[in-house]
Parts: C-alpha cells; structure tokens; sequence
C-alpha cells in the first residue's frame, strides 16, 4: 500500500473518531433528563449494624438514555431522628446517569433494634482536693471513668460534653454539681446531671470505701435491684477485702466490714437520674472509734 493511500485512510480514521466525539458530546450536552427513582415502599426497617445497602431495597432508578441506572444510587444524607421518642429518620437516595443528571427522593428509615445509649462508671467521682480539676476524667490507663456506648456509633466517651464545670473548686472541700450530655450520629441526645467531691485527704480517718462493679447503672422503671450486690471489695487500710471478710490488719486489728444502703432518695417508679449512698462502716477495736467510709451511686430509671 502506497504512503499515499496510508496516510489518507489515517486521515479517515482520525475523522470518524472526530465525529463520534462530537455526536457523544452532543448527546450528552442534549441529555437534560434526570433519571427516574421508583421504591416498593415509602419506609424501610433496618437493622443498626446494617449499611446503605439495606436503605436502598427495594429502590430503583431508570433513565430515558441509559435506561436502568439503579447500580448509581447512593445515600445522601440520613437526617437526626424525626422526633425523641421514635427511632426514624428520612433517607435522601440520589440517582445520576451519564451526563450527571441527578434526581433525588426521600424516604423514611426505622431502626427495628433501636436501644438508648449505655452509661457506665468505673471509678467514683470522688477526688482529693487539688487533684483532677476539669471534667474528661481519665484512669491510669487514659481510659474516660465515664464510659459511652452507642448501638450506632459504638464508644462515643470521648464526645460527652461536661457543662457547668465553671462553678467546680478542685481546690475547696465539697461536693459541686455539673451536667454531662452526648449526641450520637443520629441526633439522639442524652443529659444528666451528676456531682463531683473533692475532699481533704487528711480528714478520712482510714474509713473503708466500697469499691462498685460500676457507679452508674441503668435500671427500668419499676425494677428495685438489690444494690449490695454491687459491692465487689471494701478497701480498708491498704487491704482490698471481700465482703464480710474477716482480716488481721496489720498488729492484730480486727475488721468486720457493715454494708447499709442509702437509697432513700431514689423513686423506682419514675424515670429520671437518682443518687443512692452506699455506706461501710470499721466498728473499732480496742480504743478505736467506729469510722464509716460513702460512696455515692448514680442511678438512671428508665
């Protein structure tokens, strides 16, 4: 084949790509027409662990170029809940074909395991003065005291805000009050308020603390658990005892542990966020006074 002939069907090559460039460009430029999204249902139940996949059954989108489009549908946006007492949100579903035309429709998403967040406590909020000034309160490890779980976020400790911590002197003997609340990715949130003590190491007398399983729990309304059985060990003169245990410590002294539960101001019955008293008392040996050692428990009534 001459040079000649080679170059000119080069040419005719390069022209017909020229031209189909310019007729897709121009159906696209002409394609204005945003797909169409169809659901079965307005509402859809889903799990919390589930993903978009779930929102998106039972969803379909066609345009009237590209025909079925429906592996382009994405989640936009998930709303907060609706309202506080129900587990619903809108979904907004957004569909585009191939010349980004986008279309959008709403629907309504429940959560059919939806359950409130979990609190928990793993160290008093009892502190000598001087000691631990601000809210966040860390252990030794760096692990929050107050601890946060979310059936759709997981551990959200580190988003509880601490209100009111302006009016809390670490360095003055007392009990001081602050709030604590947290909102989760759905918009839910939750406030409580709680109490901080600061006290002078010097004026404890050796009492016996109880140390809790936890020093929050959550009970339903009606439900009167038996708040001994929190007591995991009373720490006594740098002994951690068993309940009811009966020790020489150190030189001969004899301890008897007495465990009295102070719940007095909690109503059961009615939801809302309480605090009981959990008293140990050292009744003494020999020239010794009986001393008497709190903790306080919060109780949160649902």
């Amino acid at each position: 084949m001459s040079r000649l002939k080679i170059f000119s069907l080069g040419l005719l090559v390069i022209g017909v790509v020229i031209c189909l460039v310019g007729l897709g460009r121009n159906y696209l430029h002409n394609d204005k027409t945003e797909p169409v999204i169809a659901m079965e249902e307005d509402t859809v139940a889903i799990s919390v662990g589930d993903d978009d996949d779930a929102i998106l059954a039972g969803v379909t989108a066609t345009d009237d170029k590209d025909g079925d489009v429906t592996d382009r549908l994405v989640v936009s946006s998930l709303t907060p809940f609706t309202d506080e007492d129900s587990a619903e949100r809108i979904a907004v579903i957004a569909a585009f074909d191939q010349a980004n035309n986008i279309s959008f429709a709403k629907r309504k998403v429940t959560y059919s395991d939806y359950t409130p967040m979990q609190f928990s406590l793993s160290a008093p909020l009892r502190f000598p003065v001087g000691d631990k000034a601000s809210g966040s309160w860390t252990d030794e490890d760096g692990q929050y005291l107050l601890q946060v779980n979310d059936c759709i976020d997981g551990d959200i400790s580190s988003q509880v805000q601490y209100l009111g911590m302006d009016s809390v002197d670490s360095k003055t003997e007392g009990t001081y009050s602050f709030t604590v609340r947290v909102t989760n990715s759905a918009g839910d949130t939750e406030s409580f308020p709680l109490s901080v003590e600061y006290y002078d190491s010097r004026n404890t007398n050796g009492a016996p603390i109880a140390q809790l399983e936890s020093y929050l729990i959550t009970v339903n309304a009606g439900d009167e658990p038996d708040l001994e059985d929190l007591v995991e060990t009373v720490s006594f003169r740098g002994a951690e005892l068993e309940p009811g245990d009966k020790t020489d410590i150190p030189a001969g002294t004899f301890y008897e542990d007495r465990i009295e539960v102070d719940d007095s101001e909690v109503n059961y019955d009615t939801p809302g966020v309480y605090e009981a008293i959990i008293y140990t008392t050292y009744a003494g040996e020999k020239d010794e006074e009986e001393v008497t050692g709190s903790v306080r428990l919060v109780i949160v009534v649902r």
